[in-house]
């Protein structure tokens, strides 16, 4: 639980080629250290969490709503499930759910440079990825789309949902990296947007083949340096394709778990399911899996819920 935080990362939008291409930087290294920090993962689960961290903050950023946006995976391998999800304030949680024994086991069977460079059929297995959006207002349908984790990685998984759903080119750059200092984590989203019949296609085929020429070219170190600015980066990338910078979006953790909720959820278990969760004394407890919020019960708490 918790209430307005300072900012933690930014994100900064920005366009090319006359408005052709749009692109997200973002930049985490705080908001990495708060949300891995609230939990006692493995190094494989924080790295795989961090990716979709920062993926989860640059795809909402690219969509117009009003509400939450989350992106969740759900496979058979060690690790399960990671999830974070994004309000439309940039407020971001996250966690992950993974099976300790056989992430170990796992581990330890594998060369660690194939692991970091396919984690996704190594450690997670099939399954997909989800990206869904909940608007605030009730009236709005609820959205949600679906690609299989076919990919080595999670922008793999990225880049394929919009090559099948939206029908979009689009480049993914992500670094994350575990220093002395903690966590560092960096994303650029570059996607080309819908044609408009204002330019020759040879000409707009040419100018994405160079923009994601530009992209690749950039080293994981340049995108993780905390003492490169922004600005300073993007324009040594795009700085001869008419690059357009524009207001950064700032990012904070913000956690929606409130005691009412979990009031909510212990009144509604039948005795047994309530007994289940109590100590040896009656009284129980419940942590956020997000924020590791912990709401505690006496016993007579317990009586009043179950009689409600």
């Amino acid at each position: 639980m918790s209430d307005a935080a300072a900012p933690l990362g930014q994100v900064i939008p920005f366009r090319i080629e006359g408005g052709a291409f749009r692109g997200r930087l973002i930049r985490a290294d705080a908001l990495l250290a708060d949300i891995l920090g609230r939990h006692a993962y493995p190094a494989a689960v924080n790295r795989l969490l961090g990716e979709t961290i920062l993926l989860g903050a640059g795809l909402a950023s690219l969509l117009k709503f009003d509400g939450i946006f989350t992106l969740q995976t759900a496979s058979q391998g060690a690790i399960r499930t990671l999830v974070t999800d994004v309000t439309s304030g940039g407020q971001v949680r996250a966690c992950a759910r993974f099976h300790a024994e056989a992430l170990e086991t796992r581990l330890a069977s594998l060369d660690p440079e194939r692991v970091a460079e396919a984690p996704v059929p190594h450690l997670m297995g099939p399954g997909h990825l989800a990206f869904t959006v909940d608007p605030s207002a009730a009236a709005q349908q609820r959205y949600q789309g679906l690609v299989e984790l076919d990919g080595a990685t999670l922008g793999d998984a990225v880049h394929a949902y919009f090559h099948q759903s939206e029908q979009l080119d689009s480049a993914v750059k992500l670094a994350l990296a575990e220093t002395a200092e903690g966590w560092r984590g960096g994303l650029i989203l570059l996607q080309r947007m819908p044609e408009d019949g204002g330019r020759a296609l040879v000409d707009a085929e040419d100018s994405w083949r160079t923009a994601v020429v530009l992209l690749s070219s950039l080293k994981d170190g340049e995108l993780l340096d905390p003492e490169l600015p922004a600005p300073i980066l993007l324009n040594r990338l795009f700085h001869a394709s008419g690059l357009m910078v524009e207001t950064p979006r700032d990012l904070t953790f913000g956690c929606r778990c409130a005691r009412e909720r979990v009031d909510a959820v212990l009144a509604s278990l039948a005795p047994e399911e309530l007994a289940s969760l109590t100590e040896d004394d009656g009284s129980a407890h419940v942590d956020c899996e997000y924020c590791g919020t912990r709401y505690t019960y006496t016993p007579a708490q317990l009586a009043a819920l179950s009689k409600s």
